[in-house]
């Protein structure tokens, strides 16, 4: 009796035909009631053994009514058989959960499948790749996170795709976009990075802003949090450095430099910004404030007086504009922009309403 017992756990592992066609016709004529859940349970370990399933789907038609007896359900002794059957297990389960619209843990439930075996780790993964927004937040996001961990890079980008296009940003779990923003950082070019060159624009556009926001949070404890919010979907990429509490904030014709606690805003030009900075602007080469402070070529906001924010607004939307003046400290009295630099002929300060 002990030998039989052994065979019956050796039957879903056999990768021999003949030794397989052996087991499975001694189980078939010395079969009792407890080799149901021992087979059912040894399926789920070895689903991807397809000896192993087309021999044990000759048992389940033979043996049809203990397997109905154990799932209780004629419909779900079926839907089982037909899997056990199928090239496609795991696709198959996942139209079948579509189209039931019930959890992954009643699924389980229902169909007796155990949750560290092999076709329950494969459902998870496959389901996750192409699912809908409900089905990932009734996850939630930790439960979410150890299942994308899994992933291959290939499976990775598919999944990455489906979470982005289809979870609103509202509703975008913390656990998920940190293991992404951590394992798959954002790159400067998207076109020149294999992972995200495969995802679209648009989702990846919802990552940046995610990226963006959390930046901002990080960085800033104070008024200017709100206030750089305000341009979020203007930012063309951001960077942060720790060590400094440096935060550049890239747009599309200019650069702006925010340093630590305090001290005024710098904005460059783009393109003398690259020139000058880019390459220290990263946490592998940290410089100090002093090192991004080139008062000739930037200009500069401070964060001072009550209406410092408008002021701030009227000088990006002018620099949008392409009206760009280096060497220059905005100052708020009102709406009235004053510059320090002597900017007109005769060495009159320039004053303009912006």
């Amino acid at each position: 009796m002990r030998e039989l017992y052994q065979l019956v756990y050796y039957f879903p592992t056999a990768d021999i035909e003949s030794h397989a066609r052996k087991i499975c016709e001694i189980i078939k004529l010395r079969f009792k009631d407890e080799f149901v859940e021992l087979l059912w349970t040894g399926f789920q370990k070895n689903y991807i053994n397809r000896k192993f399933c087309l021999l044990f789907s000759e048992i389940l038609a033979q043996k049809g009514e203990l397997f109905v007896s154990y799932f209780r359900n004629p419909t779900v002794y079926n839907l089982a058989k037909n899997w056990v059957a199928s090239e496609q297990v795991t696709s198959s389960i996942f139209k079948y959960l579509n189209r039931q619209g019930i959890s992954l843990d009643d699924f389980f439930t229902i169909f007796k499948i155990e949750d560290d075996t092999l076709l329950a780790k494969d459902i998870k993964k496959h389901v996750y790749l192409y699912c809908n927004e409900d089905f990932y937040l009734k996850t939630g996001g930790e439960n979410l996170r150890s299942i994308i961990e899994q992933y291959n890079n290939e499976e990775l980008i598919l999944f990455t795709e489906n979470y982005l296009s289809k979870v609103s940003f509202v509703n975008f779990q913390r656990d998920v976009m940190e293991f992404l923003a951590k394992h798959k950082k954002k790159p400067r070019e998207k076109e020149l990075d294999f992972f995200w060159s495969n995802i679209s624009d648009s989702s990846f556009k919802k990552f940046c802003k995610w990226i963006y926001i959390n930046t901002l949070k990080i960085a800033f404890n104070d008024d200017r949090r709100e206030f750089w919010l305000r341009y979020i979907d203007l930012f063309e990429d951001m960077t942060y450095v720790k060590k400094y509490s440096q935060l550049f904030m890239y747009f599309e014709n200019c650069v702006v430099v925010e340093f630590g606690a305090s001290g005024a805003v710098h904005v460059y030009q783009k393109e003398e910004f690259k020139k000058q900075f880019q390459r220290f602007a990263n946490n592998t080469d940290p410089k100090n404030d002093s090192f991004f402070k080139m008062p000739e070529k930037a200009m500069r906001i401070p964060h001072r007086g009550y209406n410092w924010q408008q002021a701030a607004d009227n000088a990006m939307s002018q620099i949008f504009k392409g009206n760009f003046i280096p060497n220059v400290t905005v100052k708020t009295s009102g709406q009235w922009i004053y510059t320090d630099t002597k900017l007109t002929v005769g060495g009159h300060y320039a004053r303009y309403y912006l």
